[in-house]
Parts: structure tokens; sequence; C-alpha cells
């Protein structure tokens, strides 16, 4: 898989630390910011509707009623030879140029970052960097963070049942969710 080494894309297995005795290992994700300053047009997420993990963030921004508060830009439903890429340049705010590929945003947060280019990606238009590129915490930050803005309190994660839904999305995620990738990257039976 290709991706990042040292700020620098490089095509081919740069990923290969991921697969030990031929078997996957997801990566842990290095951008987890868990607050935010609520603001109208702050964040920016990047997603491709070919991710899975992408778009429960997109049900999230929709479900709490963040269209006009989050923006949105949308990579192309194949990756490429520069991984996740834009139809048109993507304004990204101040801090970058128009991102063509989303590995751009990985070297602004981290100029010598080394690893894979995911998305999702949350990403501050006024730091000009990435805030969080895990699903799981992008959208635990859409359900609570933003509501003074939206008046949407729909609390998907209520605290009396947060251990409950942890266990149950930490069996999910291993056998369900992450099983995909595992079998589909693995190198041997």
């Amino acid at each position: 898989m290709s991706g990042l080494v040292n700020g620098q894309w490089v095509n081919g297995d740069v990923a290969a630390e991921e697969i030990k005795n031929g078997v996957f290992q997801r990566q842990e994700t290095l951008f987890r910011q868990t607050t935010l300053i609520p603001e109208a047009g702050r964040y920016q997420l990047f997603v491709s509707y070919l991710c899975p993990w992408a778009s429960r963030t997109l049900m999230f921004r929709k479900l709490k009623g963040l269209e006009n508060i989050i923006s949105l830009s949308i990579a192309q439903p194949v990756i490429a030879d520069n991984g996740w890429e834009f139809t048109t340049p993507q304004d990204a705010g101040e801090h970058v140029a128009p991102v063509r590929y989303l590995h751009q945003l990985y070297t602004a947060s981290d100029a010598h970052y080394t690893g894979k280019v995911s998305v999702p990606v949350l990403w501050d238009r006024i730091e000009g960097r990435i805030v969080n590129n895990e699903s799981a915490d992008i959208i635990r930050l859409f359900n609570s963070q933003f509501d003074t803005l939206t008046g949407n309190h729909e609390d998907y994660y209520p605290l009396a049942l947060r251990s409950t839904i942890d266990e149950w999305n930490e069996v999910i995620y291993h056998i369900n969710n992450n099983g995909v990738y595992k079998t589909g990257f693995a190198k041997t039976q």
C-alpha cells in the first residue's frame, strides 16, 4: 500500500509494518484531538464515498445537522497512484495551497509524517492542520461539540450507555469492520 515516508509520497508497499507474518495489523491513527472549538466554518471533513469509515462520519454530520457548520470535500472513489485524489483542488484555508491529494494535508500537519494516508480527515481550516483522522473519534466530536451552534442536543453516545457501546464497538470493530481489511490485505491465509 502506498503512503508517505518522511513526508514524501511513495508508491509501493510502504505500510509493510502493517503485515506481520502475513497478517494485517492496522496502524494506529496519529491525529487524535478530542476537543474542538465550536465555530462554524472552521472545520472541513475530507472523505471518499468508497470508505465505510468515512461514510459513518458523513452520516453523523447529517444526523447532527452540521452541513452548514462543517464543510465537505469528497475524494474520488478510487485510490490512485497518488492516493486519495480530488477532481478539482480543494480550498483548505489560508495556511495551505489548494490540495489535489489528501497526502498534502498530512504533510501540512507533519512535514515528516510516515505512514498511510486515509480518510476520513477532520481538518482545522484556521490552524491548517489535521485535528483527527479516526472515524470513531470524529463521530464522538460531532455528537456533542457543536450542539451550541446547531441546537441539536440529540445524544447518540449517552453517558449511561457508554461502557456498553464501547464494549460492542470493540467486538464489532475487530470482527466485522476491521475483519474486511484483515482478509483483504493479508498476504497469507
